[in-house]
């Protein structure tokens, strides 16, 4: 009977941890999406209360877009980085045989 409680205690432990692991993994991605946003928002207010043009809203407009622009574009090149990697170690973790060819790997880089 001792064990068996035992064994209960271990399982509960257990699963209690990976919740908990997954609970703090979400509130640390919650955590960076709102730190994203709170960047994003300042440097709009920032850049719109720029002196050169607070008066004119052709210029606030072309300064955001242009802003908006390059924030696009390093978040696209930042996610193609990240689903090269997460592709090359699916592809690693899906081999059977140890014997694979690195140059098959999309962004594999040898340590």
């Amino acid at each position: 009977m001792d064990k068996e409680l035992k064994r209960i205690q271990f399982n509960y432990d257990k699963n209690r941890k990976k919740k908990m692991t997954v609970q703090i993994h979400n509130l640390v991605n919650y955590i960076s999406g709102s730190r994203a946003i709170e960047t994003f928002c300042s440097e709009i207010i920032r850049m719109t209360n720029n002196p050169y043009i607070k008066d004119d809203p052709e210029a606030i407009l072309l300064n955001l877009k242009d802003y908006c622009n390059e924030r696009l574009k390093f978040a696209v090149d930042e996610k193609t980085k990240a689903y090269t990697e997460l592709s090359a170690i699916r592809k690693i973790l899906n081999m059977k045989d140890d014997n694979f060819n690195e140059e098959e790997l999309p962004g594999f880089k040898p340590l």
